[in-house]
């Protein structure tokens, strides 16, 4: 049961995602804090200040997608030599992608940990985490237009490019549904948010 004592364990899963924030705003450009993933670190900071089961939920769908992109990267790695999503050539040096594969896990096991001893994951939570995406897209979408820098591939607004089999099944899709680039991204992963918050609601919350 979810209780006082469990205080402690949130500041101590505070302290490792503060800290993560931090060392990611002293290493990384500004605006790259528009990556949904360094969005969910801030709604996970936010998160274990309030314990709020919504944004427990939120950061955990949210996650999920990015986090088995990531694990099967680094199975593929792992037992086979091949990077299916290209994922460890994008980094500078291997430090900084260990860091990446830490703090991704991090953001996706921590508020499913929280939310097992909670047994009250929010369901229709999916739609803030759609909302949001579509949201901070938009922004990168008028940052650009105002000829500020950005990277193009942030949240693949513009682009989806040197992302393996990812970047092959993006170009399908663009070449047949001439619309822009991130509204077909938050279509999908709408898609995909609602699917994951029907399976961490069964499991989760016993149904």
């Amino acid at each position: 049961m979810f209780n006082k004592k469990n205080l402690f364990l949130r500041i101590f899963y505070f302290l490792i995602i503060f800290f993560i924030f931090i060392y990611l705003s002293c290493f990384q450009s500004s605006l790259s804090i528009l990556w949904f993933c360094k969005i969910s670190i801030i709604l996970l900071i936010i998160a274990l200040i309030s314990n709020s089961d919504i944004l427990y939920s939120c950061v955990l769908i949210s996650q999920s997608f990015v986090f088995l992109i990531f694990l099967l990267e680094v199975v593929s790695l792992f037992l086979f030599n091949v990077s299916l999503f290209n994922l460890s050539n994008i980094y500078n040096n291997f430090f900084d992608w260990i860091i990446s594969i830490f703090y991704h896990v991090v953001i996706f096991l921590i508020p499913l940990h929280l939310l097992i001893l909670k047994r009250k994951f929010i369901q229709d939570t999916w739609f803030l985490s759609s909302f949001l995406f579509l949201f901070f897209s938009v922004v990168i979408y008028v940052i650009d237009k105002f000829n500020l820098p950005i990277d193009g591939s942030i949240n693949c607004v513009f682009s989806c490019n040197n992302f393996g089999i990812i970047t092959y099944a993006y170009n399908l899709i663009y070449q047949y549904i001439p619309i822009a680039n991130f509204i077909i991204n938050w279509i999908i992963l709408s898609f995909l948010f609602y699917i994951t918050s029907l399976f961490f609601d069964k499991i989760l919350n016993n149904k």
